[in-house]
């Protein structure tokens, strides 16, 4: 199976476990909590992706690390994900579970590209004529 369906899978378990609980912000936090730790520090993202580093040692520095800053259900979602060796996936589930949670919630994020660097004003014009164009709330990308 590819990875990219297998972080899907994860994905949508989540959002599922999300609706349920009325939890999707508890678990965007955390998911954006851990890929920014993930991301920020090349070590973790090491430590916690060796395969010969065992699952109970990742087990105990992600509560150790994570276990005040995420919902109680969120870190059980993470130890699921490390005792089925995915942590490699984590970033990809995180993806796929904004994409659900986007779609839910009626946001688009979009690639606007100008001729030059908006003010605040030309910023928020382009967000609500495209927010009204196509009827979602857009979430602009502005380079």
């Amino acid at each position: 199976m590819r990875d990219s369906t297998v972080a899907r899978s994860y994905a949508e378990a989540l959002f599922e476990l999300g609706e349920r609980h009325g939890a999707h912000d508890d678990f965007a936090r955390g998911l954006n909590t851990i890929t920014s730790l993930l991301e920020s520090d090349p070590r973790v993202r090491t430590f916690l992706e060796t395969p010969k580093i065992e699952v109970a040692s990742k087990k105990v520095a992600l509560r150790e690390a994570l276990g005040d800053h995420v919902s109680p259900m969120f870190m059980n979602f993470v130890l699921v994900v490390l005792e089925k060796r995915r942590q490699r996936l984590i970033r990809s589930i995180a993806a796929a579970y904004r994409e659900l949670l986007d779609a839910k919630l009626g946001r688009l994020h979009v690639q606007v590209t100008l001729a030059h660097e908006p003010d605040e004003a030309a910023e928020k014009s382009v967000t609500d004529e495209l927010s009204r164009i196509l009827g979602l709330t857009v979430i602009p990308h502005i380079s």
